[in-house]
């Protein structure tokens, strides 16, 4: 949140201003060393500025207090046992590039914590490092949502159906093919 502060003929903008230095300058601002502020002798442009800024600022709070912090959507790095019951390890994405992305754990500054999640979303908390067995880690970003409709579809395929993708396809099993003797392509034992 930045404010305005008025000595003499000069109106400083004060606050977290680095952000915003590209805006300042093009409004004809510069920078007080000594007082560490930007200053300009508009002031009816700066307010204005500031007012726009400080709006856009409370807007992207709000939709950061509605985002969740936990929950089924919530990124996870990984499975994890931690005294003697499973949880979600948090994750973060990390951009290997533009169209790759990585996971890795959230942890506290040092890594001696790191965040974990109920395995239904429900809840968080910060765990030891040092008292934590990884059991599944995920290379690249999953949910708690998409790993719950994972393990749906999985004890779907637990009537003794193949899993291969040539399985899958729409004439699979069609008379004529050699599904019932076995998989050309795979080798699988057909079903």
């Amino acid at each position: 949140m930045l404010t305005i502060k008025t000595e003499g003929r000069r109106t400083y903008i004060i606050g977290n201003t680095f952000p915003f230095r590209d805006r300042l300058r093009a409004l004809g601002a510069h920078w007080d060393a000594n007082r560490k502020a930007w200053w300009t002798g508009k002031r009816e442009e700066a307010e204005a500025l500031v007012a726009e800024i400080n709006a856009a600022g409370t807007q992207r709070e709000k939709a950061q207090d509605k985002a969740p912090r936990y929950g089924l959507d919530s990124i996870i790095a990984g499975r994890v046992e931690y005294k003697g019951r499973a949880y979600y390890a948090a994750g973060k994405e990390t951009h290997r590039s533009y169209y790759d992305s990585a996971v890795a754990p959230v942890t506290t500054k040092d890594g001696s914590r790191i965040l974990l999640y109920f395995r239904d979303g429900s809840r968080q908390f910060w765990a030891d490092a040092s008292e934590i067995r990884w059991m599944k880690r995920y290379s690249i970003p999953q949910t708690i949502r998409s790993v719950r409709a994972y393990a749906q579809e999985a004890r779907s395929y637990g009537t003794g159906e193949c899993r291969c993708s040539c399985h899958r396809e729409p004439n699979a099993g069609a008379p004529g093919t050699t599904l019932y003797d076995g998989c050309d392509r795979c080798g699988c034992e057909a079903v």
